[in-house]
């Protein structure tokens, strides 16, 4: 997993299918199968990085319907440049984020935003890429809310010269990087 994420890192965003299916080798249980932390009994007994940001805005002053937000809401973070949008993974454990949680608190969050309010959990993302797109398996049809997570701004857009303009890459991908480092930073911390 860790090479990778460094080949994410290094502009191969393809890498996203590779690190969502050590992912899901790492901790995904079934009935028919464990995952390998669960295997070596480690599983439940780690503390996982959350390191997404609120998705719904703080409301700070009722009167003025003023709102607030962290950052960026979920675990993708913005980089501008060359007049170009791009979603990336902050890498980092942001100011508002939750910290260090149990397994199913992580894994099951809907902490992935959406387009029209909705929400998505690290388990639907990780699943979703792995037995659709080629991670694990491939899947002629994709789940529609998967493909429209997948073509999203999270609506939101920046203007260039009053062009309006959009992303130069998918939220899914970058969201896929954050979780792997939330992994690899949540191994790093364990004590064995």
């Amino acid at each position: 997993m860790r090479s990778s994420c460094k080949a994410f890192d290094l502009g191969s965003e393809s890498e996203a299918k590779r690190i969502a299916t050590s992912i899901r080798v790492l901790v995904h249980d079934t009935n028919r199968s464990n995952s390998l932390l669960a295997q070596l009994g480690h599983k439940d007994k780690l503390r996982y990085f959350d390191s997404s940001l609120p998705i719904d805005p703080q409301l700070v002053d009722p009167r003025k319907r003023e709102y607030v937000f962290q950052g960026l809401p979920g675990l993708v973070g913005i980089r501008v440049a060359s007049m170009q949008a791009k979603f990336i993974a902050p890498l980092t454990v942001r100011d508002g984020a939750e910290g260090p949680v149990a397994f199913q608190d992580w894994w099951e969050k809907k902490c992935i935003p959406g387009d029209d309010g909705k929400r998505y959990s690290r388990k639907q993302l990780v699943l979703w890429m792995t037995n659709k797109e080629g991670g694990a398996h491939i899947d002629r049809d994709i789940n529609a809310a998967y493909r429209d997570l997948n073509s999203s701004s999270l609506g939101m857009s920046f203007s260039v010269g009053g062009v309006i303009k959009g992303f130069s890459n998918s939220s899914v991908d970058a969201s896929i990087r954050q979780v792997g480092w939330e992994i690899l930073e949540t191994l790093r911390s364990m004590e064995l």
